[in-house]
């Protein structure tokens, strides 16, 4: 039976919550901590400290390198990359608090590696014609604290199996640095990684799209880092900054790694085509000196057959008058000898002196025009071998550009592949956020006229105003635990609002006869949002830290509880929607009292309405529970 407080001050059974000094588990008299004491969550991928982090990792890393079906699981898994490629290694990055080992492949392909069995978000770089890929291998050995650990030296998966310790020790990651060293700028890397997310009130809320990051200042100061790097250095660049958006998208909320997983993958396509691009304009400008130098050797070669040419021309120029003088001696000796039977007549002998000295003459030039012929051969070889490096060369050159061209196409018909799936994914994840949103408000809209008619028209007034702000909440971000707390609390403080011993059991046991697997179902059928197991989950949670908050007074739990589906990746909006369908829903299943429903009914609207805006909670104060005494 609910009653209110009079003016008088006179007390009536019904609600009592008791207050500050009133003797209850959280009032000051007992000593305890006011509702929703306790430490703030931490925004997701962030870390926090653990006084006994040393010893928790050395246990998981002992536990990890004792397990023997994980150190055959390796064994198999690189004798088989050894198949593909006997100069396979695998290389331990990191192992983090979720027992996941990040591990590079080298030497096969991210299909190749995926095939093995490397799990997680599996991506292959080509560093200098150095190949290889990185993924995660799950050892199933968890550790409860934050930070992931790295060998101070490059460690083997091999050898780590077997107990051997890196040579550098191990070393824990610090909060927001997943960047080893390497030639590009390790704060430049790790604060392009840092701008991909999206933070409202202190939590990570979501993830920017991949063209959203590429426009970030902190990612252009990344790449240009990376491009203004020598070519030499870009390959070891790629494997610096492939393994620390791995072990970054490791670090994010389960709920947002698909998101991140997107960013990193197209990150890392970007760097490793830039590597690629960088390598073809290299060669492209080797192809086009080579193009320079058989241009010049041809224009050299082409000027040095025509002066040839010129000294051949010359001789022949040069043994007309000899060719014509011999003729005519030979013809003068003849007809000399036919008249003088005496050859040795001096006419004879001069004319035969003259002939003789032209031929000799004659000869020399001919055997020069020879050399100068058999020079102009040699250039005409040197010549037509400058052109076919040329043409190879030119070959080259045109074909670097074309594979650069089908590089450059495919990178972004990819990229518009994936922006077209993020669109259409991000549509029906919007839909889905709706239709759950609307099913919600549709609960408490419900929620509002069976606790009107015991309340009163202010109430449903209320709840459908309410209601009216889930249905509306897309893109809006929850009040904050202490903001929302604020406002729960100043509720509870209100005097004039009690609860008896008889109605809280009532209350609790209706919440234990709750049939979350039912309310999950049915919720899981509105859209792909969440699994109906998801929705049970965090229905029993919200069912136990109710129960918690019932028999103790402290509804901290429970407020934390969606904090931390929010602190998880999960939309602000989807999480009001759990919330308060998961509330309305018990409400509507409970078989009581009108005055045990409208106990339920103010804590629930107390509840949503403090997520929402703090003006719910002074209604409920002023509207609701004042004008009853």
């Amino acid at each position: 039976m609910v009653c209110f407080k009079s003016q008088r001050g006179m007390n009536m059974p019904g609600f009592n919550y008791g207050g500050y000094g009133d003797g209850t588990g959280w009032s000051s008299e007992s000593g305890g901590p006011a509702p929703g004491g306790g430490m703030h969550g931490n925004s997701g991928g962030q870390r926090g400290d653990n006084a006994n982090s040393s010893n928790s990792v050395s246990q998981q890393i002992s536990a990890i390198q004792n397990d023997q079906k994980l150190k055959q699981k390796v064994v198999n898994m690189l004798i088989a990359a050894r198949k593909m490629n006997p100069e396979a290694k695998m290389i331990l990055g990191s192992i983090a608090p979720s027992g996941v080992m990040q591990v590079t492949i080298e030497g096969i392909t991210s299909t190749q590696a995926k095939q093995l069995g490397l799990g997680g978000l599996v991506m292959g770089y080509n560093a200098s014609g150095v190949i290889g890929a990185v993924g995660e291998i799950d050892t199933g050995h968890r550790l409860n604290a934050s930070g992931a650990s790295t060998p101070g030296s490059e460690t083997s998966v091999e050898s780590f199996v077997n107990g051997q310790k890196p040579a550098g020790e191990w070393h824990a990651v610090a909060k927001d640095s997943w960047t080893g060293a390497g030639p590009v700028n390790v704060g430049l890397v790790n604060n392009a990684i840092k701008s991909v997310r999206i933070i409202k009130k202190g939590y990570v809320t979501g993830v920017l799209l991949p063209e959203e990051v590429m426009n970030k200042a902190e990612y252009k100061a990344m790449r240009q880092a990376f491009d203004s790097l020598p070519l030499a250095k870009q390959g070891e660049a790629v494997r610096q900054i492939v393994a620390a958006w791995s072990l970054a998208y490791q670090d994010f909320p389960v709920n947002l790694k698909k998101d991140m997983g997107r960013v990193t993958e197209r990150v890392v396509d970007a760097v490793n085509l830039a590597l690629i691009l960088n390598q073809i304009s290299s060669g492209m400008s080797a192809s086009q000196k080579d193009v320079d130098a058989a241009n010049r050797i041809i224009n050299e070669t082409v000027k040095a057959i025509n002066d040839v040419n010129l000294k051949i021309a010359e001789k022949k120029k040069q043994q007309v008058p000899l060719l014509s003088l011999m003729k005519q001696k030979q013809k003068e000796v003849e007809e000399l000898k036919k008249v003088f039977k005496n050859h040795s007549y001096h006419r004879i002998r001069d004319a035969q002196r003259a002939y003789d000295d032209a031929r000799n003459k004659n000869d020399l030039l001919v055997s020069d025009i020879n050399a100068l012929q058999a020079q102009v051969s040699g250039l005409t070889a040197r010549k037509q071998q400058a052109e076919k490096n040329k043409a190879a060369a030119e070959k080259a050159k045109a074909d670097a550009k074309a594979k650069a061209e089908a590089e450059k196409a495919a990178a972004e018909a990819k990229a518009k592949a994936e922006a077209e799936k993020a669109r259409k994914e991000a549509e029906a994840k919007a839909n889905n956020e709706k239709a759950v949103l609307t099913k919600a408000s549709e609960i408490i809209i419900s929620v509002g006229d069976k606790v009107g008619e015991y309340l009163g028209d202010k109430y449903k007034a209320l709840s459908r105003e309410i209601a009216g702000n889930i249905k509306n909440f897309q893109g809006k971000t929850i009040r904050s635990y202490d903001e929302a707390m604020a406002s729960v609390n100043k509720l509870m403080a209100n005097p004039d609002l009690k609860i008896n011993a008889a109605d809280r059991d009532v209350i609790v046991n209706a919440w234990k006869a709750f049939d979350a697997e039912d309310m999950g179902n049915k919720f899981a059928a509105l859209g792909k949002t969440f699994k109906a197991a998801d929705y049970v989950m965090k229905a029993n949670n919200v069912r136990e830290k109710s129960i918690e908050g019932y028999q103790t007074g402290n509804w901290g739990p429970l407020m934390r509880e969606v904090e931390s589906w929010v602190v998880s990746g999960i939309a602000s909006a989807v999480a009001l929607a759990i919330f308060s369908a998961t509330l309305g829903a018990y409400l509507l299943a409970v078989g009581a009292s009108a005055a045990v429903v409208g106990i339920i009914g103010i804590i629930i609207a107390s509840f949503i309405g403090a997520l929402i805006d703090d003006k719910f909670i002074d209604r409920l104060n002023n509207e609701i529970i004042r004008p009853a005494y």
